[in-house]
């Protein structure tokens, strides 16, 4: 043993052993602080993960509800949807139950309300007033123009 080395009082070690102890313990610290950051920096990673993957599916809904408008544009056929009726009093081209019928939603001042009718005049189907029939309609077109004279 080098006589000249200071020797620690509480243990009577080498000083120099106890400062690499103390430099190691600094160093462990150091990688502590790091992994700390490091394990917040994957949590975050996650959360923008989570949130971009539902941020993904929430445009991919969306793309899904583009492309059937565009198809029902282009088909000419608009789907049932209490966004989606026709007008009232205005005769359309309805799909209904793999038939398909003339007739519109019309006004039924008895009921209270508006109802399918046919060009026949009979009366059927609303959910909302409990009026049914076998025919529901699903889908619904515009009819053309007749021809003028």
């Amino acid at each position: 043993m080098n006589t000249t080395e200071t020797l620690c009082i509480s243990c009577g070690t080498p000083w120099t052993s106890h400062k690499k102890i103390i430099s190691l313990c600094a160093e462990y610290a150091e990688l502590k602080r790091l992994y700390a950051e490091l394990v917040l920096e994957c949590a975050a990673a996650k959360d923008r993960n989570v949130a971009y993957r539902l941020q993904a599916l929430d445009l991919s809904y969306q793309i899904v509800e583009l492309q059937d408008k565009v198809k029902q544009q282009i088909d000419g056929w608009i789907s049932m949807s209490d966004d989606n009726l026709p007008p009232l009093n205005v005769e359309v081209l309805m799909y209904c139950n793999k038939h398909f019928c003339i007739g519109g939603r019309t006004i039924n001042r008895d009921l209270g309300g508006w109802q399918w009718s046919d060009t026949d005049g009979d009366a059927w189907y609303n959910l909302e007033l409990n009026v049914d029939h076998d025919y529901k309609p699903t889908h619904w077109m515009k009819l053309p123009e007749s021809p003028r004279n």
